[in-house]
């Protein structure tokens, strides 16, 4: 991943920031590069923005809106919903089983299907998906009944760091939310078929997670951990990618401009290569940043 945080990797995203421009431009001059909304836009694409995670667009700059069609978010999904960091600073947690409005396990099933409604209705668009994902407490992510690995480790707030002895705990409850948080969605898309309207779906993550490396927990610091992330495309057909030694979120940006069919001549930045391209054979350094900024190294 770009970045070990969720805004800044974002952020970089949407512009398509390579490690150059990373490094070559300030966050304001890389805001104002423009994004893969400008670009789908330009190219005919209806534009969408769905997010699980927030009842706003928390990313970006405000002007990014208005290239922006449709927007479908947390406010639309349960307009009432009071997250557990904004309660008593995250010290007091929901048992989601008595939440009233949307279990935090069913939003990216709401979203699936919203997603399912638009590509097998129409065509010619072009939806940026934010799921609500997996966050800790990673067991509020999954119904209890669906604990495949035991035990689970069970957060007593927000913000905990479980302490050492808990990490096999801590990991099965990640493990059984990845699974809850992956297989039902994907079902709900009925990807067992051609995919209906020429539709491909690129999914990757934002960041990943580290489980109590250097005594902390989450994400946005330094490990590796925190930066290594899934990348996947379903529904290329007869389109093949290179033989991809490494990826980087900075080569989706302009595999989604080929997938649209954009021409080289045309785009705006030197941007890093495309996964069809015959440059992603050649091995080349991988760097990621903290959620404060600091760049290491991703491949040693």
């Amino acid at each position: 991943s770009t970045f070990t945080s969720s805004q800044p990797s974002y952020d970089a995203f949407i512009v398509g920031a390579s490690d150059e421009m990373l490094n070559a431009f300030s966050h304001q001059e890389r805001m104002v590069l423009p994004t893969i909304f400008q670009y789908a836009r330009s190219m005919n694409y209806k534009t969408w923005y769905l997010d699980g995670q927030m009842k706003t667009y928390w990313g970006g700059i405000e002007d990014d809106k208005q290239y922006i069609d449709e927007t479908f978010t947390l406010a639309d999904l349960d307009p009432d919903r009071i997250e557990d960091y904004q309660k008593n600073n995250g010290k007091t947690l929901t048992d989601e089983n008595e939440r009233e409005g949307l279990k935090q396990w069913d939003i990216d099933l709401v979203l699936a299907e919203k997603i399912r409604n638009i590509f097998e209705s129409s065509s010619g668009n072009f939806v940026f998906v934010y799921k609500r994902g997996i966050h800790f407490p990673y067991e509020k992510n999954y119904p209890a009944e669906n604990a495949v690995w035991q035990p689970v480790y069970k957060f007593t707030s927000q913000w905990e760091t479980p302490p050492a002895e808990a990490h096999a705990g801590v990991t099965n409850s990640y493990d059984n939310a990845l699974l809850y948080g992956t297989d039902p969605f994907f079902r709900k898309l009925d990807l067992d078929r051609k995919l209906p309207n020429g539709t491909v779906i690129v999914y990757t993550s934002d960041h990943g997670e580290t489980f109590a490396s250097n005594g902390r927990a989450g994400h946005g610091g330094d490990t590796i951990d925190e930066a290594s992330i899934p990348l996947f495309i379903i529904g290329l057909d007869r389109r093949k990618t290179e033989r991809v030694a490494q990826a980087h979120h900075s080569n989706i940006f302009p595999t989604l401009l080929d997938l649209m069919n954009f021409p080289i001549e045309g785009r705006n930045a030197l941007y890093a290569p495309s996964l069809f391209d015959p440059a992603m054979n050649t091995l080349r350094p991988r760097y990621y940043h903290s959620g404060d900024g600091r760049r290491y190294l991703f491949d040693n």
